[in-house]
């Protein structure tokens, strides 16, 4: 899945992605947090999500 799934979806994308900036230029971020149980986490496509959130938080 990785980079090329992102690429992808950005090439098949018709709409506007933008940054949000605050007015002193600041980047406007959050935390994202994953809530799941130990069985749904062993599911492939569930760790599969894990790695790729993890890593975009690596500055992927």
């Amino acid at each position: 899945m990785g980079n090329s799934s992102r690429d992808m979806f950005k090439k098949n994308f018709k709409g506007q992605i933008k940054p949000l900036i605050f007015k002193n230029g600041q980047p406007f971020t959050r935390s994202t947090y994953l809530l799941y149980s130990n069985s749904v986490a062993k599911l492939p496509q569930v760790r599969e999500f894990i790695k790729i959130i993890q890593n975009r938080n690596k500055g992927d």
